[in-house]
């Protein structure tokens, strides 16, 4: 490998979501920068996308790994506890409520996302472990208020499918797959075409997937149409099983799909910036949209609002901008974007990590202080060594991954607001698989 990686983690860890090992399980609320050790970067597998549930964090590799940490009690993470833990925490070990730091769940994933208690994994045709021509998914976890984000009909849980201390058996569909393991089985219910998945998005409690042959489906909550309309009339408690759900007039062929709390953005090539939203116009996420987006290079979305960041490093946000100002003045052009609930995280042009909004956990930074928000203010996140790979944001949660060629040591931590205070304009606070 040409790279070290390191992954470094701040925030709520109230359910060990940060993995950052039994010497961390007392504490909640992390608000410096504190480094993660886990397989990925040990391995120096370069991790490729970061996926956040309420209370649990999944690690996508380059090499189509996944490694799971936190919360357990749903079996959102499955079966893969370490047992080397046990004499460590015997809560989380016995009774499995938590994973305490990240573990290797399975492999040759091509696409994961995580709701606020379940885990959706998609594995491609063409990729080993799939012997069909359609894409392969499976879930694990909880339904919320019986909304079907399983996906899988009339279960609303896969805790009790199979027992942990007995053998995994192979799904009758792939049990001539060898070293590839769905302890709950695919998701039988599922229909998709021939065809390949190039992007998947989870809100709160919906799940949507784009299709390399243009269409668009999705399943989950619908109730504030993040399914579109006639998802709501049709399934009113929820779509419990994936369904074809691209509009008719949608007019352009989708490559990616952003979801906040209930509502959908499907997006167009850059080049066209054409895009549409499904979902009802809370906060004028709706309303307030832009005629397009050309040339966008990323899109993100907190709970109730929209973030893109175009080719050219400027920024354009709209909708919710109740508890924070979603793009403060000043901002310097940008790299790469990340969104939380309610927070963002940005890579600057110049190589800095920035962040601002809500900061109830420390997940923007600034040790030793009681900042809640920053508001038309952005926190600098240092301590972290080596050039920065990828940022990601959560449920209260930020990770930073680096890379190195250097094993040396981390240097010291420093946190400060910028602009400064009195810059401030708008009156507001500143605040398991086989080893």
């Amino acid at each position: 490998m040409p790279y070290k990686y390191r992954l470094y983690a701040l925030g709520n860890n109230e359910h060990t979501q940060l993995g950052l090992g039994p010497t961390s399980t007392a504490i909640q609320k992390i608000s410096y920068l504190a480094k993660v050790e886990c397989p990925p970067p040990k391995y120096n597998q370069r991790i490729s996308s970061i996926h956040c549930g309420a209370n649990h964090t999944l690690l996508h590799t380059e090499t189509s790994a996944v490694h799971g940490a936190g919360r357990n009690v749903e079996r959102q993470l499955g079966y893969r506890v370490r047992k080397k833990n046990s004499n460590i925490n015997s809560n989380f070990a016995i009774h499995q409520d938590c994973l305490i730091e990240f573990d290797k769940m399975y492999r040759r994933i091509s696409f994961c996302a995580a709701t606020e208690r379940t885990s959706a994994y998609i594995v491609n045709p063409g990729i080993e472990g799939n012997p069909t021509d359609i894409p392969l998914l499976f879930t694990e976890g909880l339904n919320y208020n019986n909304d079907g984000e399983l996906g899988r009909t009339d279960l609303d849980s896969t805790v009790n499918i199979r027992n942990p201390d007995t053998k995994c058996t192979f799904n009758p569909r792939l049990d001539k797959i060898p070293n590839q393991w769905f302890p709950v089985g695919i998701v039988e219910e599922t229909t998709f075409p021939a065809s390949k998945v190039i992007d998947l998005a989870a809100g709160m409690h919906h799940y949507v997937a784009v299709l390399d042959n243009g269409e668009v489906w999705g399943w989950g909550a619908a109730r504030q149409q993040q399914l579109g309309p006639d998802a709501r009339r049709t399934y009113p408690a929820g779509v419990k099983r994936p369904n074809n759900i691209t509009p008719e007039d949608l007019g352009f062929r989708p490559r990616k799909v952003v979801c906040g709390q209930a509502f959908t953005l499907i997006a167009g090539e850059p080049a066209t910036g054409a895009y549409t939203i499904l979902g009802l116009d809370h906060k004028s996420v709706v309303k307030d949209r832009p005629a397009d987006i050309k040339n966008w290079k990323d899109i993100v979305a907190t709970w109730k609002a929209v973030i893109v960041l175009f080719q050219d490093g400027t920024v354009r946000g709209w909708g919710d901008s109740f508890k924070f100002r979603l793009i403060p003045q000043r901002i310097p052009l940008l790299e790469q974007i990340a969104a939380g609930t309610e927070h963002v995280v940005a890579l600057t042009m110049d190589q800095r990590v920035i962040s601002w909004g809500w900061n109830e956990h420390g997940n923007c930074g600034r040790p030793g202080t009681a900042v809640k928000y920053f508001n038309d203010a952005w926190n600098v996140i240092t301590g972290y060594k080596g050039a920065v790979d990828l940022i990601a944001a959560g449920w209260a949660t930020t990770f930073v991954v680096t890379r190195e060629r250097d094993e040396s040591s981390v240097g010291a931590f420093a946190y400060h607001v910028s602009p400064p205070a009195e810059q401030v304009t708008d009156g507001g606070e500143a605040l398991q698989d086989e080893e």
